[in-house]
């Protein structure tokens, strides 16, 4: 953990202190593990964990109540450098579809009992499609979560809609 710096809003440092964590640990942790890891109370690190996976920054699994970088995370930065050149090629393709066919292209991602849209490129006909990147939206009943379902070998398909439902419905 950092030390306190007067000028460093709180808030933001615990939050980018949670991703290097997780850029170290590479792999789930509860709130506990994070709270102890970086020294911060249990109950901050609970909420700001809960913010983060509420704006799908992370992941949450309600199998085992921990939390893991979602794919929105690795994301930010890519057009810093050039080692991501096969998601370049992916974008490029996307705006090509989208500028042939004058609709919107997204690039979605299965997230916990979400599907999360990562990447949009907006159509540009009148009545079009329209979401922001990083809205997530139930796995079980959106169009992107049918396609992403339509992929997984039927038991996980049933598993991923069971969590869906569970994550939605409560």
């Amino acid at each position: 953990m950092r030390k306190p710096d007067q000028s460093i809003v709180k808030s933001a440092a615990r939050t980018l202190e949670i991703f290097e964590y997780f850029d170290e640990a590479r792999r789930p942790a509860h709130i506990q593990e994070v709270a102890l890891a970086l020294g911060y109370p249990h109950s901050s690190t609970g909420a700001l964990l809960r913010s983060l996976a509420d704006l799908g920054y992370l992941e949450f699994s309600t199998e085992d109540k921990t939390f893991f970088p979602s794919i929105r995370v690795s994301l930010l930065g890519h057009w810093v450098g050039d080692e991501i050149l096969p998601l370049r090629r992916i974008q490029q393709q996307m705006r090509e579809i989208s500028e042939q066919t004058q609709m919107t292209v997204v690039l979605g991602a299965a997230s916990g009992g979400y599907c999360q849209y990562v990447r949009v490129i907006e159509g540009t006909t009148p009545i079009r499609y329209h979401v922001k990147a990083g809205t997530r939206r139930c796995l079980a009943r959106s169009t992107l979560g049918s396609a992403l379902l339509a992929m997984e070998p039927p038991n996980r398909r049933a598993q991923l809609i069971t969590e869906a439902l569970t994550v939605w419905d409560g």
